[in-house]
């Protein structure tokens, strides 16, 4: 595929961001308004309350003095700090699920595709980082994000269905979503090639063609079923990760917060630059992030459910409470993990997953790490199977 065709991919799947963002942001508004009706004497201790986090972005919101009672005000808090936009039709597709993510009203209302806007809002980011570095986007990575943003809006086309708001006002966000899918399906329709294309090619050129095509499906589906078992072993340990840091949080002295999580740092010190003792103090998956290396690139992450697997073992490396709880070579794992970029050798690498999750010296040793090395090993087994029955088992 030529360059420019990779850098149309790129903008389109940028385009595909804005259509969704804007099928959506009534519907998000909509849920705020409802929370500024139903809820008295709105204030800070009431909006933190309701933050999944427990981290409102309290900077987003205006200076005027009826910020408390204007839904958009409330709706910044619990989207990434230093969002200085002016009418939620300006925010972008991530900001917008991140404010989801954090206002547990949403929690409970589409709790049945959590997964899927999580999902959503990864790829949303991986697209508009490529997008800042001029990095090109292949076809199947975007045929996969507008997939996924189309199923989003007809789960959420089916959840405004339910909300109690005024039929003329459930009408017009019902039009927004259906208007943002129809243009997303069009958008889908045009990146995929005709079916009369394979028959257009001379039988030599043909014979070619297909055997790269068979070389380039093997590639992709190895990829695939290496992604799922990374997905399978991060979710199995995110939550394990995460109460190790929150134990820390807990017994640490918040009065020198920074001096105990340099104690706790190995290989040298931590890059403390623009770190807010504050955000340390209010939430555990701060200290976390500080510890993978990253903290500034990761900064509108809100929850381990959003890193990768490379990510969060970067963490387990450089806290030093990690060194006892496993037998398994986490640095090694770490670097295969990153060279399977070029040369990917699946089985190996979900072997070594599977002997991590089944370390005796795994505290989470339990039932669900067991069932995690199950699911590992079914994986091998993906290979085998058609390209759309390993798509629905990632999904």
């Amino acid at each position: 595929m030529k360059e420019e065709d990779y850098s149309g991919n790129t903008e389109k799947g940028i385009e595909a961001g804005k259509i969704t963002a804007k099928g959506l942001s009534s519907f998000i508004l909509e849920e705020f308004k409802s929370f500024t009706k139903t809820t008295k004497k709105i204030n800070k201790h009431k909006i933190k309350k309701h933050h999944r986090r427990k981290s409102p972005a309290f900077t987003n919101m205006s200076k005027s003095e009826d910020v408390f009672q204007n839904p958009f005000q409330i709706c910044k808090c619990y989207m990434p700090r230093d969002n200085n936009i002016n009418r939620i039709e300006e925010a972008d597709l991530f900001t917008l699920i991140t404010a989801i993510y954090n206002f547990v009203h949403f929690k409970n209302r589409l709790s049945d595709f959590e997964p899927l806007y999580i999902e959503a809002r990864r790829h949303t980011k991986f697209i508009q980082d490529l997008a800042k570095g001029k990095i090109l986007l292949t076809g199947r990575q975007l045929l996969y994000y507008v997939d996924l943003l189309i199923t989003l809006l007809v789960k959420v086309e089916a959840v405004n269905k339910d909300t109690s708001v005024s039929e003329d006002r459930k009408v017009s966000i019902k039009t927004s979503i259906s208007d943002a899918r129809k243009d997303l399906e069009k958008m889908k329709i045009s990146i995929e090639h005709p079916p009369y294309k394979r028959y257009t090619f001379p039988i030599e050129d043909k014979r070619d063609t297909t055997a790269v095509e068979k070389k380039e499906e093997r590639s992709f589906r190895s990829r695939k079923t290496l992604a799922l078992a990374l997905l399978i072993a991060k979710e199995d340990l995110q939550d394990f990760v995460t109460h190790v840091f929150e134990v820390f949080h807990r017994t640490l002295n918040k009065d020198n917060i920074i001096d105990e999580v340099r104690k706790k740092y190995k290989n040298g010190s931590p890059n403390l630059t623009n770190v807010c003792v504050e955000d340390l103090l209010n939430d555990p998956f701060n200290i976390l992030k500080i510890f993978t290396g990253k903290y500034e690139t990761l900064q509108q992450m809100t929850s381990a459910s959003d890193m990768d697997l490379e990510t969060m073992i970067s963490a387990m490396l450089t806290f030093r409470d990690f060194d006892e709880k496993f037998s398994v070579d986490l640095k090694e794992l770490k670097s295969q993990i990153l060279s399977t970029d070029r040369v990917p050798d699946v089985q190996s690498v979900i072997w070594k997953l599977s002997k991590l999750l089944s370390d005796s010296k795994y505290q989470r040793n339990d039932k669900k790490a067991i069932n995690a090395v199950k699911r590992l090993r079914e994986v091998m087994f993906f290979k085998r199977i058609s390209k759309q029955s390993l798509n629905r088992a990632i999904k």
